[in-house]
């Protein structure tokens, strides 16, 4: 543990982990399930410079011009690997330090749902591959060389699979969106465990195949298997898919808050649940203002779930699901949106002309709460706006809207 560079370089881990979990701000605090996730994307920064520290670290203690008072109490034919091995704890050090403050700022969110387990010890088994390349780089090449090609060759990796020019084994997070609606695929992520193993277990076998205590006949067989792992898993991932989700299959649970309208958000993404029913409550008042009835619900769209036809429904943005207060400009396009219309998710050609009136009917609503606008900022929309046909046309065009009879919403200028 003292021997090698890992203890020195713990600061640098934590650090590089740290620069990739805040990378995108704290769009994933508040749902569990992203947070891990995008928590285990660090390994991808930190997985290469792991596997240079390692190649640096077994090149220079096999090296025969090495300082014999370094290497004298380190003896026995599995160096390689004791250095490799005590360079990971410390980077998975930094790691679990990264992932418990991760872990810990969502928990301050009160969350809801549950804290998925299966992907939690995968960005440490990652390291560990990572870390075998290394020294399967170190061993092979005996000079200081070694660890940038050990680098650039693991991050090569990594690119590649973002590319999907590999499968996605060393990729084991990042996800940049919400992953409500999804959960993780067991097999998909079984066979990413197999083949991260199996890339260890064939670099061990090389790593100590002259020095190792094992017979010859015993190292090949080991060998053999580990790379029979390996081989299968690869093409099971490049065949049957790498995605590591998939829908899910039971029914999504939902939250609500507020009245008139009452907010529904899928569980797993509630925190801006309480702001947003506040929100939508103040900005609908100009609308039941005007006499206009209101679905009695507005759900939140889920992935793979199909919406109720009964309720109003509103989309997030990324930057927006997790958010602790809602952007007021935004609380109008939901209200705009009071029913699932399916004219406008078809694979056909978009409704041109109701997509426009509707963006027009949120820019009135947010004239009415005294919010920017856009639209209403149009040379021949002034005299409109400022005119007796408003309060008809956003009856009209709300009441069209919520019965999905797009052929009598209509732009008014």
């Amino acid at each position: 543990m003292k021997r090698g560079s890992g203890l020195w370089l713990l600061p640098v881990f934590l650090a590089v982990d740290l620069l990739a979990l805040f990378s995108r701000g704290l769009q994933w605090q508040g749902e569990w399930a992203w947070t891990v996730d995008w928590a285990n994307g660090g390994t991808v920064l930190l997985g290469p410079l792991l596997a240079g520290v390692v190649a640096y670290d077994v090149q220079r203690l096999g090296n025969p011009s090495a300082n014999t008072a370094t290497t004298a109490s380190l003896r026995g034919p599995n160096v390689p690997l004791h250095v490799s091995v005590a360079d990971w704890v410390w980077a998975a050090a930094a790691h679990a330090l990264t992932l418990i403050g991760a872990l810990t700022a969502t928990a301050l969110t009160s969350p809801s749902g549950s804290l998925p387990l299966l992907p939690l010890p995968l960005g440490f088994l990652a390291l560990l591959a990572f870390a075998a390349l290394g020294a399967l780089t170190g061993t092979f090449i005996r000079s200081m060389i070694a660890a940038p090609l050990a680098t650039i060759g693991c991050f090569a990796l990594t690119y590649l699979g973002a590319t999907g020019a590999v499968p996605k084994v060393f990729r084991v997070g990042g996800v940049t969106g919400t992953l409500v609606g999804l959960r993780y695929s067991v097999p998909v992520n079984a066979w990413i465990t197999v083949v991260l193993i199996a890339v260890i277990a064939v670099t061990a076998v090389v790593v100590v195949y002259r020095r190792s205590v094992l017979t010859r006949s015993r190292q090949w067989v080991a060998g053999g298997l580990a790379l029979a792992l390996l081989v299968t898993g690869w093409v099971m991932l490049d065949v049957r898919g790498d995605y590591r989700f998939e829908p899910q299959r039971s029914a999504i649970s939902f939250r609500c808050a507020g009245s008139a309208p009452q907010v529904c958000m899928a569980v797993g993404t509630t925190r801006p649940l309480p702001a947003l029913a506040a929100a939508m409550h103040e900005q609908a008042a100009p609308l039941t203002a005007l006499g206009i009835s209101l679905p009695a619900r507005y759900n939140q769209d889920v992935a793979n779930v199909a919406p109720d036809p009964r309720a109003g429904i509103f989309y997030l943005a990324v930057e927006e699901v997790n958010a602790p207060q809602p952007d007021p400009v935004a609380i109008a396009d939901y209200l705009s949106t009071p029913a699932p219309c399916p004219q406008f998710t078809s694979p056909d050609a978009p409704p041109e002309e109701a997509l426009y009136a509707r963006a027009i009917l949120a820019d009135v609503i947010r004239q009415k709460n005294n919010l920017p606008t856009g639209l209403l900022l149009e040379d021949k929309a002034k005299a409109w706006i400022s005119s007796s046909a408003v309060t008809a046309w956003t009856k009209q065009t709300f009441n069209a809207l919520s019965t999905c009879d797009l052929a009598n919403v209509h732009v008014p200028f």
